[in-house]
């Protein structure tokens, strides 16, 4: 039992004595020489500009790893951008921190048709007109594309039927990425 309190004692003092360096590490890290932002593919839409203007770290600045996490929330909030991934070393005196962006895809085009039992057929044959059921969604060519509103478009466009009385309609959606360019996805919402 006493054996034991010790021992946790001493394993206290010890991730103590472990963690101050690696606090001290961070803190000591200095300023930010060098801020570079680079690009994963094609930055069409995004540019250096764009980024630039989105993230709080400048060169000059302290290196604070937490303003690093919310450049990068930021970043990806604004909904251009998939990914963010952060770089930093210590270099004579300061650090070289840098930015690669992935960004994210565009809606490339969005197809309605219709599954007829047999295969998929033009959407003239649907009940309603495109043009009234594209003002249902929220996906539109050349924005960027989301997961979320592929979704929401799918339930916005079988309650619109629902409610005109279509009550067994049902929407499926594939997204296929458009290669091989990887500029964007293509949306077909196939109604059943």
């Amino acid at each position: 039992m006493m054996q034991r309190k010790i021992l946790i004692k001493l394993l206290a003092v010890f991730t103590l004595l472990c963690a101050v360096p690696a606090v001290a590490q961070v803190a000591s890290q200095g300023e930010i020489v060098k801020l570079e932002i680079r690009f994963a593919g094609a930055p069409k839409g995004v540019d250096e500009n764009f980024v630039r203007s989105h993230i709080r770290l400048k060169v000059g600045d302290t290196y604070r790893p937490g303003l690093v996490d919310q450049d990068v929330k930021g970043l990806v909030a604004t909904g251009r951008i998939e990914n963010v991934f952060v770089d930093s070393k210590s270099v004579g005196g300061g650090v070289e921190v840098s930015y690669t962006i992935q960004r994210a895809y565009t809606t490339g085009l969005v197809i309605l048709k219709k599954y007829d039992g047999v295969a998929e057929v033009s959407a003239k044959s649907l009940q309603f007109k495109e043009r009234k059921l594209k003002a249902e969604m929220s996906l539109r060519s050349g924005e960027p594309y989301s997961d979320i509103k592929k979704e929401a478009d799918k339930k916005a466009l079988e309650d619109y039927y629902h409610s005109k009385g279509y009550y067994d309609a049902e929407v499926r959606v594939r997204p296929f990425p458009l290669f091989p360019f990887g500029l964007g996805k293509l949306s077909l919402f196939t109604f059943v």
